[in-house]
């Protein structure tokens, strides 16, 4: 069937800025690949030493755990949180265990998976999106102190604001929505004509092995994209704040080097709840497929680092009075 005509026009001007913008940064990367590639394989290593060993063997583990086992006993108090707070499926407890043990992006693969498998309604998953997509806590509390220059108690409270901005953002969010969105029972129902089979050991390992993959080449090429930010001849401070926009690691990195210790911990806590241009879109592209739009992913990422940063500035506030 043809498009309506304005349709038509619409899809094509956007498709012709698209690929205008790719042409020219096809053409600045043409003007030094010998420097844009060194940042790339920079990129690829802080993909290779600080996420691939911990995000593999998780994501593995998780999966093999969604398709085999059963973590009901555990999961419990994590499924009444879901259901009474949250106001989503009890199913998505593992994805989001996973998420607050590993971060970015473990809970939006998990909880593909689960609308992949029936296990849970997918007009469900921008609600769970919306409090469930965290820092790891190896991040947080390990490579912060070491890259940014913070103490381990202002670290500490970076990852608890993260957290608790997304909470807060996650609760009213049910209160807000729930009116609009359909009615569910919390438990997950399977009938014998939806229910989908586990996979292959094989497949979930080669599954993960691409996500991770994946995952890198998203890394790499933002790296790149940050580099050529850098040499637009922008004053630094649009510099560090884009690039924490873009990329959370590199951001959090260029924000040690600009602020000092009394806003810094607040703007490393906006760039790591936010998650970056880089970090949502790998969040995307396991769940683009169940109708989460990515401009609606990013606007809830905004909020929770809006939340997140509300929380860091009280903390710290509270720690300079009693300190």
């Amino acid at each position: 069937t043809p498009l309506p005509p304005l349709i038509y026009l619409n899809m094509k001007l956007k498709n012709s800025i698209l690929g205008g913008g790719l042409f020219i940064l096809l053409i600045v990367f043409l003007t030094d690949p010998a420097d844009y590639a060194e940042a790339v394989f920079a990129g690829l290593k802080i993909w290779a030493s600080s996420l691939l060993p911990a995000m593999l063997p998780f994501m593995f583990i998780s999966r093999l755990i969604l398709d085999y086992g059963d973590l009901t006993f555990i999961l419990r108090p994590a499924e009444k949180l879901l259901s009474s707070v949250f106001g989503v499926n009890k199913a998505f407890a593992l994805p989001y265990v996973s998420g607050l043990l590993s971060g970015y992006p473990s809970a939006a693969l998990l909880a593909g998976e689960l609308c992949r498998k029936n296990i849970v309604p997918a007009f469900q998953l921008e609600k769970f999106l919306s409090f469930s997509l965290t820092v790891s806590p190896v991040f947080a509390l390990a490579s912060l102190p070491l890259l940014c220059r913070l103490p381990n108690n202002i670290a500490l409270i970076v990852f608890f604001s993260d957290l608790a901005g997304c909470a807060l953002c996650g609760a009213l969010f049910n209160i807000f929505a729930s009116k609009r969105s359909p009615s569910s029972s919390p438990s997950p129902q399977i009938s014998s004509d939806t229910y989908i089979p586990p996979k292959s050991i094989g497949n979930i390992l080669s599954e993960c092995i691409q996500s991770c993959l994946m995952v890198g080449g998203f890394v790499a090429v933002f790296f790149m994209f940050i580099q050529m930010i850098s040499r637009l001849g922008l004053p630094q401070f649009f510099i560090v704040i884009l690039s924490g926009l873009i990329e959370m690691t590199s951001g959090c990195i260029a924000a040690s080097s600009f602020f000092g210790m009394n806003i810094l911990p607040v703007v490393i806590t906006f760039f790591v709840s936010f998650g970056g241009v880089c970090v949502n879109l790998q969040c995307f592209a396991f769940v683009s497929q169940y109708g989460v739009k990515f401009p609606r992913l990013l606007f809830l990422k905004f909020l929770n680092a809006l939340s997140a940063t509300a929380v860091c500035s009280i903390l710290l506030l509270l720690l300079n009075r009693f300190s």
